[in-house]
Order: C-alpha cells, then structure tokens, then sequence
C-alpha cells in the first residue's frame, strides 16, 4: 500500500472504474459499472463483449491502469445513444445508471413526483412556488404538505427571534437605531 490520495475527479469516482457521468446522445448520464460482473453486463448489452475481453480492461486494476482510454470507449458507445433508453439497458443489465437532469427535468421526473419531494411555499415578495423538500423520510412521520414558510428575506424575522429570546420592543428598536440589526 503506498498511501496515496486519489485526486479530485468531479462526479467521476477517484478509483473505481467506469464510474461516473457520460455523455449521450441527448444529454448525460451517472453510470456505474465498474465490478467485473456490471462490466461484462455492459459491455454484452452494449453489444461490446470483446471490450470486456480486452487485456486492458479485464479486471479492476486493468481498468484503473487505463481509466482513460476505457472511458473514451465507453463514451463513445454512450453518446450514440439516447438517455431513457441507456437508463433502461443498464438498469436491465444490473448496472446502476440513471440520467443526470435540469432543474425543470428533476421536476418532473415520475420518481420525484411519487415522493412528493416538491412541496409549494408562499413568498411575500416571490408570490408560490415549489421548494424541495429532506429526501430524509421516516416511516412513523408523514411529511407536510407544504412548507409552514418560505425561507425569510435578510432580517424578515429579527424581532420575532429577539422578542423570544426576551428583548424588549425598546431594546429592538434601540439595537435598529444603531445599524447592529
């Protein structure tokens, strides 16, 4: 073991491989496929067996060694294909794939909608719109509907938060008086 760092890759993985966001022909994609038995997947449903065959790439090491050079391959293979329809061959091949979205296009994905994670919120200067919500769930706690509030402009709740923590009106309008609020 040489105890080395692996450098900053993005949203690649730093070690295994493939491991990371490819293109395709109409957008992206995170993939992971980097145990031997998910490489073989791909490359056979990727209609690519030899790939998996090459000296190469035959096991983790191999594919570390040349993360590079698979990766260009593995790219070219990805972008001559459309997002949903790599999703579903990967998904079927076992290997975790899943598109890489716009805001608008996590939106409306059938997942994100299933889960509620859009709740709406009233702005008093932004009027409604929809914030995400914790993807965190706990089964003995169903989530709100919406939000109680938006997220507050710069001091909208000064004097609420002082007068609780016991200030008085005069010492508030003291503490504006003198710009420390």
């Amino acid at each position: 073991m040489r105890h080395e760092i692996p450098v900053q890759e993005g949203n690649n993985h730093p070690t295994n491989s493939p491991m990371g966001v490819f293109d395709t022909l109409d957008g992206k994609v995170n993939l992971a496929a980097s145990t031997n038995k998910m490489f073989v997947a791909f490359c056979e449903k990727m209609k690519v067996p030899e790939l998996s065959r090459d000296e190469r790439f035959k096991d983790p090491k191999g594919r570390r060694k040349h993360r590079h050079e698979l990766w260009s391959e593995i790219n070219k293979l990805t972008s001559g294909i459309k997002t949903a329809e790599l999703v579903e061959k990967m998904n079927e091949a076992g290997c975790p794939c899943g598109p890489i979205y716009t805001i608008g296009e996590a939106f409306e994905d059938k997942q994100v909608k299933f889960l509620k994670m859009a709740k709406p919120v009233t702005h008093r200067s932004l009027g409604d719109f929809n914030l995400v919500r914790s993807p965190i769930n706990m089964s003995a706690f169903s989530p709100a509907e919406s939000f109680d509030r938006a997220g507050p402009d710069l001091g909208e709740h000064n004097e609420e938060v002082l007068l609780e923590m016991g200030l008085s009106l005069s010492e508030i309008t003291e503490l504006r008086e003198k710009n420390a609020i």
